[in-house]
């Protein structure tokens, strides 16, 4: 703190300055629009994640395999990397949480009150200890807690759960398709990036936090109004279309260059700016990409 504030730092402390970008203008925050809460978090995963291995049977690393009801188990979004597009999920678990009292169900929690389960702190603070997320059904846009070179909100149109390493956004006077779509521009995305915790190990990866999410800005409903149209021939353009770790090649798409110009103009940012905003979130996935392989390549040395 000493060297920072004489205006000299190490390699683990600079000052950030933005190249290239521009404040938005105009508009409001995502809080003003949707609910932001932290994904649901289901304590034990090796309980309560499961994958089906036959017509009623499932199997979990803690329970082994086991019959429950299809209404006892639903499916589950774990990761981003089951997410291929903005609205194109492939989801390999599921989680247990049944929607009435089965005969399945009340075995299936017998075996986990014998395995101890409960005793586990964080099943212990919920009564009962097996009911995720009380009262909370599916969020309709999903964004990661993590990000890297790919982040996107997800429209979560199918009603899958989120896990944890999502955060779940509820719109209030906005759709929900809408907000998946302004979230996925990349003025919103570099807003995100820059408020992220940057971790600084072998992943090249930031840490979002739900208040981060919340305090992303968002254009007024009059500015979206008049390009809402337009915004919606975007989402249908990349609603499919997977997402790589190519970031290059990612705002390289004509949707998404529009997108960007589209969101952009409405939070009162110049055409320079949001190219500004394009090149600066394409800088720094490459120089955490970069430094991530730097210091996988030192503990390769060290090995």
């Amino acid at each position: 703190l000493a060297a920072l504030a004489g205006g000299v730092s190490t390699p683990r402390l600079r000052v950030f300055v933005a190249r290239g970008v521009a404040a938005p203008s105009s508009g409001v925050r995502v809080s003003d629009v949707a609910d932001v809460r932290f994904g649901m978090k289901s304590g034990a995963n090796g309980f309560f994640h499961l994958e089906q291995v036959a017509p009623r049977r499932y199997r979990s690393a803690l329970g082994g395999e086991v019959e429950l009801d299809p209404s006892d188990v639903h499916p589950l979004l774990s990761s981003l990397k089951e997410v291929r597009a903005p609205e194109w999920a492939e989801p390999a678990r599921l989680l247990f949480r049944p929607r009435a009292d089965t005969p399945t169900a009340g075995a299936y929690v017998a075996r986990g009150e014998a395995l101890g389960i409960p005793l586990r702190p964080s099943c212990a603070g919920r009564r009962p200890w097996w009911r995720i997320a009380a009262g909370r059904g599916p969020a309709p846009v999903l964004y990661p807690a993590k990000v890297g070179a790919r982040a996107f909100a997800f429209l979560n149109s199918g009603g899958l759960c989120e896990d944890k390493k999502w955060h779940a956004l509820f719109p209030r006077d906005v759709e929900p398709g809408l907000l998946a779509t302004v979230l996925g521009a990349t003025p919103v995305r570099l807003a995100i990036d820059l408020a992220a915790r940057q971790l600084t190990g072998a992943q090249a990866i930031a840490d979002v936090d739900c208040g981060v999410v919340a305090g992303a800005p968002f254009p007024a409903r009059e500015a979206l109004r008049a390009v809402e149209t337009r915004l919606e021939t975007c989402r249908r353009a990349l609603a499919r279309d997977p997402v790589t770790t190519d970031l290059a090649a990612t705002l390289a798409r004509p949707a998404q260059e529009e997108l960007d110009g589209l969101v952009g103009a409405a939070l009162g940012m110049t055409t320079a700016a949001v190219a500004g905003a394009r090149a600066e979130m394409l800088r720094r996935v490459e120089a955490r990409l970069a430094h991530a392989e730097h210091v996988r390549e030192a503990i390769r040395r060290a090995g």
